[in-house]
């Protein structure tokens, strides 16, 4: 179930501009309310001070990926949840052994399977790596460092008690956090997450933005320019940079300098968590967006 709790409102107009050569770009006249405008650092920093409460989405682990968690995911179980083998070879008993001892093998235990009894003096399983140890067994002689000869194993090297094996809980306990909210979901975080059986977690949504152009002058990149068009860049790049970023992008397109088609355009736009607006924002005649704005009772 996707929680409905959604973002505030709309809060990110802005307006690109990018010059081709930073040398050939001419500084533009001075127009009364030219003062009024902000820097990209006073953006910001009103973006930081504004308030946001993010949509909370319950995914499947393999949807969820490049999202960031918004619980934590805590371990189901101790890791490893058991002392297993880490290398193939015989577990035995430390203090049987010495260089070289002959013991009888007892039984297998392959990777995924238990042992049937208990060690006893004299004795060892021949034990696959990831195994279980099996109860009297304290350490794991590796099979490069023994000779089989029939129902017996000798070893050629003694064997110091915990050799070769994983404690039960080594890696985590149970009830510790794997995965702590807020970090990103990569490749290996939903690795972890489903080695603890997190088959679906809660994520924060991904934000849900629309990009809008204005101006007579735009075309679609798809369309042979005229003298005195250009195509729209603008409005790829801030698709790309979004679509990036993980947000959900609605790319509205072009819209000439009209005001109630730039009007309607706006409040489509304003239905998303943010609204990105390139053109028609200066002091020109036909720069409609910054009065249009102010008539929605945006800032």
């Amino acid at each position: 179930m996707e929680s409905r709790a959604e973002y505030a409102r709309p809060i990110l107009l802005i307006h690109i501009v990018i010059p081709l050569k930073v040398d050939s770009v001419r500084q533009p006249p001075h127009h009364a309310g030219m003062d009024e405008l902000i820097t990209v650092q006073q953006a910001i920093r009103i973006l930081d001070e504004t308030p946001v409460t993010p949509r909370v989405e319950r995914l499947a682990l393999s949807k969820a990926v490049g999202q960031r968690l918004a619980e934590d995911i805590l371990s189901d179980r101790d890791y490893p949840p058991f002392d297993k083998a880490v290398m193939d070879g015989f577990a035995v008993r430390s203090a049987d052994t010495g260089s070289p001892t002959s013991l009888r093998i007892v039984e297998t235990i392959p990777a995924g399977a238990t042992g049937r009894r208990e060690l006893k003096s004299g004795e060892a399983a021949a034990i696959m790596t990831g195994a279980p140890l099996p109860a009297g067994a304290d350490a794991v002689v590796p099979v490069e460092d023994t000779s089989r000869q029939g129902d017996r194993v000798v070893l050629n090297t003694a064997a110091r008690s915990g050799f070769a094996i994983a404690r039960r809980g080594s890696d985590i306990e149970a009830g510790r956090i794997v995965l702590p909210r807020g970090i990103r979901l990569g490749p290996a975080q939903a690795a972890v997450a489903g080695s603890v059986g997190a088959s679906t977690v809660s994520v924060y949504g991904r934000p849900r933005v629309a990009v809008l152009s204005t101006g007579d002058e735009l075309i679609e990149i798809d369309q042979a320019p005229r003298e005195a068009q250009i195509r729209n860049s603008n409005s790829v790049m801030m698709v790309a940079l979004l679509t990036q970023l993980g947000c959900e992008v609605q790319n509205l397109g072009i819209v000439r300098d009209d005001p109630a088609l730039i009007r309607e355009a706006l409040t489509r736009g304003l239905e998303c968590d943010a609204l990105f607006v390139t053109g028609g924002m200066s002091m020109g005649e036909r720069d409609y967006v910054p009065g249009l704005l102010r008539d929605m009772g945006l800032e």
